[in-house]
Formats: structure tokens, sequence, C-alpha cells
């Protein structure tokens, strides 16, 4: 199908390049971040895709837990070039990471949730 002929050619990137500034992708207690990504979408369109945000708060003993996910919204699309945004806040206290995926969303896929077809920022 469509999303498994294209799906190889997807890619998302924080804008400005900020994928590797670990402390830009860290909050503590009552920060708040926007977070913008850039998504080339290698041919797909926007409605074959769901773009996320994850919030996982950390935990020194036993890594990452509490995962919140927030839709991000689509704000831009050039020649299947899109630009997605979320703004997110640690409520709580504790020091969280926040992380972006892609996910298709074609009726043609068997399971919607297949792990091969989710692209994470990392």
């Amino acid at each position: 199908n469509r999303i498994q002929r294209h799906w190889d050619k997807v890619r998302l990137n924080l804008k400005n390049n900020q994928n590797y500034d670990v402390d830009y992708r860290i909050l503590s207690a009552g920060e708040s971040r926007q977070v913008i990504i850039e998504l080339n979408s290698g041919g797909l369109k926007a409605g074959d895709l769901k773009v996320e945000m994850t919030l996982q708060l950390q935990d020194v003993h036993y890594g990452y837990k509490q995962m919140k996910v927030f839709p991000m919204g689509l704000v831009k699309e050039e020649d299947r070039n899109f630009e997605y945004r979320a703004t997110v806040k640690a409520e709580n206290d504790g020091a969280y990471v926040f992380n972006c995926r892609v996910i298709p969303t074609h009726q043609d896929l068997y399971n919607p949730n297949e792990t091969h077809f989710i692209k994470w920022l990392d």
C-alpha cells in the first residue's frame, strides 16, 4: 500500500535543529515549552499522518513513567512538508522529558499501531 511505499522517506525534526539539545527537551515542574516539528512526509498527505508529543516523568530508579500523549496541530503545509505545533507544561513536581512521534492513519493499514510504522524524534 501507499503507506508502506513512502514510510522510509518520512522524517521529523525539531525546528531550528534542536533535536540534540538535551536541556531543551527537559522540563521542571511549572515549565512549559512550545514545540515545533518539521515533518518531511515522504510524499504522504497530511491526512495520512498523526503527529503526537509525549511527556514522561523521569524517575532516577525506574527510568521513565507516567507518559502523557498530546496531539500536535498542523499549522503549515508546503509541498508535502508540514509544520506541527503544541505547547506542553510540566504541571507536577519532578523532571519531565518530551518526545515526538508520527503515526500513519490511513485506512489501508491492517493495524494502525504497528510499531514498525511509528517514527520517533530520537
